[in-house]
C-alpha cells in the first residue's frame, strides 16, 4: 500500500489554491429523494469510469499553471465507498502524478454505511484520507425504508462505532430533518445519538424534494403529505441550540463543527475558490466561469477518447466538450455572488470590501436591498460584516430570493 502523500509545494512558494471535486456516479440503487446523477455499479463500469477519470485528470492538469495548488480533494457522488481499494490507490496515483497539493491539503471522502467498512476506513487513511463524510440521514428504519436507503439503523450504527474506534479525527455525519412522518422528538433523539458519537462535523439539512425524484411524484399524486413548514422549522431552531449547547459552532447555513474542523471544501464553494470538476455532472468554477459536465456515464466515457483531439485546440482548457450549461460570469453577477453565497456562512462577507471590489457595477438597488433586510431584521450587520441574522436564516430562502428578483 502506498504511503500517504507528501506536500509538493513549499513554504517559500507562494501559490493560488483551488479545489477538485471527483464526482463518482455509482449508487447500489437510487434513494427516492435523490437528483445526483448516478447509474447502479457494475465492475465493467466503474473500471471504465477510472480509465476515463484518468484521461481527463491527464488533460486538465496539462493546462493548469505552475503557480496552482489543490488545497482540497472532495471524492463525492454517488457512492464512492463503493470503490475499492485497489481502484483507489490508482485514482491517487493519477491524481498525484498530475496536479501539485498544498502540504497540508484536504482529502474527503463520502461514505455510506451499507459500503463501509472498518479495512477500507483504514486502506483510505494509509492512502492520504484526512476527512469522512458519512451519509446516515436517519436512525429510525421506517424513515430510512421511506427515504429509499439501502442501509439499516443497524448499518448506520455499525458504521458510526466503526468511525469513533477508527484513527480519523475529522469526520462528518449527514442529518436530514424535515421527512413525512418525522417528529420533533424523533429527530432530537437521532441528534443525539449520533452527537454520542462523537463526530467533528454535522450537516444538518431539511428533506427536499426535487422534481422527478420518486418521493416528489409520491407528493404530487397525494400519496405522501410533505411535513409541514413549520415543523421543519422546529427542526432546524431544536439542532441549532441543542448543537450549540454541545459545542458545535454553526458556521453555516447547514454545516455545524467542533473547533478548527469547518470542512474546507466546501468553504471554498461559498467563498469562490476556484474548484475543478471531474467526472460526469461535475461542476466547474474557473476564471469566473461556471460549467457542468453532462449527466452521462456514456457520454462521458465516449468523450475522453473520441473528443480528445478538440478539447486540445479548446480556446479554453477548462471548457470540455462534454461540459455544458457554461457560464461566464460578469462582475454585475459576480457581486450579486458575492452576497448569495457570503450570507450562507454565519462569518459574513465584508461590505466594505465588497463595495471596493465592485464599485463600478454595483446599481443603488441592490445597496438599498441589503439596508432593507437590515430595517427589518433578516440580515444584521457588524462594522463592515453582513450576516443573516437569527430569525434570518430560517428565512434564508426569502433573503436570496428578494436580491434575485
Amino acid at each position: 500500500m502506498v504511503q500517504p502523500v507528501s506536500a509538493h509545494a513549499s513554504s517559500d512558494q507562494p501559490a493560488k489554491t483551488f479545489g477538485i471535486y471527483i464526482h463518482v456516479p455509482f449508487c447500489r440503487r437510487k434513494c427516492n429523494y435523490c437528483d445526483f446523477y448516478s447509474v447502479a455499479v457494475t465492475d465493467e463500469l466503474l473500471d471504465a469510469y477510472i480509465r476515463a477519470l484518468e484521461c481527463e485528470i491527464n488533460w486538465v492538469a496539462s493546462y493548469l499553471p505552475a503557480d496552482q495548488y489543490a488545497a482540497t480533494l472532495y471524492c463525492g457522488g454517488g457512492s464512492p465507498s463503493l470503490i475499492n481499494l485497489v481502484q483507489l490507490e490508482r485514482i491517487r496515483e493519477i491524481l498525484f502524478g498530475s496536479f501539485r497539493f498544498e502540504r497540508d491539503f484536504e482529502w474527503t471522502m463520502e461514505a455510506n454505511p451499507e459500503s463501509f467498512t472498518s479495512e477500507l476506513m483504514l486502506g483510505w487513511q494509509a492512502l492520504g484520507v484526512n476527512r469522512i463524510s458519512m451519509g446516515v440521514q436517519s436512525l429510525q428504519p421506517s424513515l430510512l425504508k421511506l427515504l429509499g436507503r439501502c442501509h439499516s439503523a443497524f448499518d448506520a450504527r455499525i458504521a458510526l462505532e466503526t468511525l469513533k474506534a477508527g484513527p480519523c479525527i475529522n469526520w462528518s455525519v449527514d442529518c436530514m430533518c424535515g421527512i413525512p412522518g418525522q417528529t420533533l422528538t424523533g429527530w432530537l433523539e437521532d441528534l443525539a445519538e449520533v452527537r454520542a458519537y462523537g463526530p467533528a462535523h454535522l450537516s444538518v439539512y431539511p428533506l427536499s424534494l426535487e422534481p422527478g425524484t420518486a418521493m416528489a411524484e409520491r407528493v404530487r399524486r397525494g400519496e405522501l403529505d410533505p411535513s409541514p413548514e413549520e415543523l421543519v422549522a422546529d427542526q432546524l431552531e431544536a439542532a441549532e441550540a441543542k448543537l450549540h449547547d454541545w459545542g458545535y459552532e454553526h458556521y453555516e447555513i447547514a454545516n455545524y463543527a467542533l473547533s478548527g474542523q469547518r470542512c474546507r471544501h466546501n468553504l471554498g464553494y461559498w467563498l469562490r475558490t476556484p474548484y475543478i470538476g471531474l467526472g460526469p455532472a461535475a461542476a466547474t468554477f474557473w476564471n469566473e466561469t461556471r460549467s457542468n459536465a453532462l449527466a452521462s456515464l456514456e457520454h462521458y466515457l465516449h468523450s475522453q477518447v473520441s473528443d480528445h483531439t478538440s478539447m486540445e485546440h479548446s480556446l479554453d482548457p477548462f471548457e470540455r466538450p462534454f461540459h455544458h450549461e457554461v457560464e461566464r460570469l460578469d462582475r454585475k453577477a459576480a457581486s450579486l455572488e458575492t452576497i448569495l453565497l457570503g450570507t450562507r456562512l454565519l462569518d459574513g462577507f465584508d461590505l466594505q470590501k465588497w463595495c471596493q471590489d465592485y464599485q463600478s457595477e454595483i446599481e443603488p438597488d441592490l445597496l438599498g436591498r441589503i439596508e432593507e433586510q437590515v430595517r427589518i431584521g433578516l440580515l444584521e450587520r457588524s462594522g463592515c460584516i453582513i450576516r443573516l441574522s437569527r430569525r434570518g436564516r430560517w428565512l434564508a430562502n426569502k433573503v436570496w430570493l428578494d436580491f434575485v428578483d
